[in-house]
Order: C-alpha cells, then sequence, then structure tokens
C-alpha cells in the first residue's frame, strides 16, 4: 500500500494520536505521558502504557498502518530492544 504510493509520488498522510479514516499512517508517541497521563516529561511512561495505548489505537483504526514510540529505556541493549518491539507485534 504504502510503497505504491510513494513509487507513485503520492502523498502519505500520517496523523498522530488522532482516528481518522483518511489516514495512512497513526502514530502513538510517547507523549501521550504528557497529553492523556499528566506526567511531567515523557520519561516516565512505560512499555505497558504504550501497549495499552496501541492496543486501542489498533481497535479503532480501520485501514491505518499504526506505529508505536518505544518510550525512554525500553532499548537500552539490542536484546531488550528486540525483546520490547515484540511486544508490540
Amino acid at each position: 500500500m504504502l510503497s505504491g504510493r510513494r513509487q507513485k509520488h503520492v502523498s502519505i498522510n500520517t496523523l498522530a494520536q488522532l482516528l481518522d479514516p483518511h489516514c495512512d499512517l497513526l502514530l502513538v508517541g510517547d507523549s501521550l505521558g504528557q497529553v492523556l497521563l499528566g506526567y511531567e516529561t515523557t520519561v516516565r511512561v512505560t512499555m505497558a502504557e504504550m501497549v495499552h495505548h496501541t492496543k486501542a489505537v489498533v481497535r479503532g483504526s480501520k485501514a491505518a498502518m499504526v506505529i508505536a514510540d518505544m518510550p525512554f529505556l525500553s532499548y537500552s541493549t539490542p536484546e531488550e530492544a528486540l525483546e520490547n518491539a515484540g511486544v508490540f507485534l
């Protein structure tokens, strides 16, 4: 879907944290810590919180690809990064 659009030079639309039927990509950012959870920074956001909110966006998305930030310190080593990335899948 996306590669074909890119090859044809058709724009790819992205929207962060909002569901819109016209978006190709939805980004669940760790900024949800500040916007939704009331944290002062994004540093306190956990993998569990990111997974929880990402699942909600996936349930609400009809066709868009969903991308999620990995929170701070969830990728300190290559092994930890791979394990936590797998949690999102």
